[in-house]
């Protein structure tokens, strides 16, 4: 977790961020320290590049604050768009929360264009483009686990999750994280897979959760209930 670095855009200079006061401002980097820069599970609960799942009491300590002053803190993170705050894991565990634009400033792409560059022709990568997307897809079927890989309406939901998620936050390497959510999916029966996904997308989410008791008709309940 102490290894590797951030990085600080300069226009954060000319934010609301840099004329908050220094708790506030502590508890932002704090965030932006702590943040995954790739794609884990917590909990079997998928936590994305540019999420962390932390409690206050954890940010205070790790901050040196109050509870009063990192909760309040929090707040006006929230207010000013700088997070975005989810559902709470649990008392102990904590929220996860979501660094907004943090690709825009967090990202890997190195290569600055040049006048040097050789010009493309828009078309040819629009064709060029569209062939991966095509190869990409057909390896995502392939990956689908036998349990689900037979439902007809399972693959239907599955292709328009894959389009909805990648309008999401974005990953590094999404045909890894489509083979994570597919094995974490392949629990579960096609009909209460569908019924996550669904919920994701319903409810705007860029993860999957598992669904709640009333989520669930009784002839669908399954074991792994009474263990949640």
């Amino acid at each position: 977790m102490k290894n590797g670095y951030i990085k600080l855009h300069r226009t954060m200079l000319d934010s609301k961020l840099w004329s908050c006061s220094d708790a506030t401002f502590r508890v932002a980097i704090f965030l932006l320290l702590s943040a995954n820069h790739e794609p884990k599970w917590h909990r079997r609960i998928e936590i994305l590049r540019g999420q962390t799942v932390r409690s206050l009491t954890q940010i205070s300590d790790a901050c040196k604050l109050s509870r009063n002053t990192a909760r309040y803190a929090l707040k006006i993170l929230i207010a000013d768009n700088f997070i975005v705050l989810d559902e709470p894991f649990g008392t102990h565990q904590g929220h996860r929360l979501t660094i907004c634009n943090y690709d825009t400033y967090q990202s890997k792409k190195t290569k600055e264009h040049t006048l040097t560059d050789t010009p493309t022709d828009p078309r040819t990568d629009t064709r060029t483009a569209h062939k991966q997307e095509v190869k990409k897809n057909d390896k995502n079927d392939k990956n689908i686990p036998e349990g689900l890989g037979g439902a007809a309406d399972f693959l239907k939901t599955w292709k328009e999750w894959v389009k909805y998620r990648k309008t999401k936050i974005k990953v590094q390497d999404w045909g890894l994280l489509f083979k994570k959510q597919l094995e974490w999916l392949s629990e579960n029966s096609p009909e209460i897979a569908i019924k996550i996904l669904n919920k994701s997308m319903r409810q705007g989410w860029a993860g999957l959760f598992p669904l709640k008791r009333e989520d669930m008709t009784p002839e669908n309940k399954i074991d792994k209930i009474g263990r949640e």
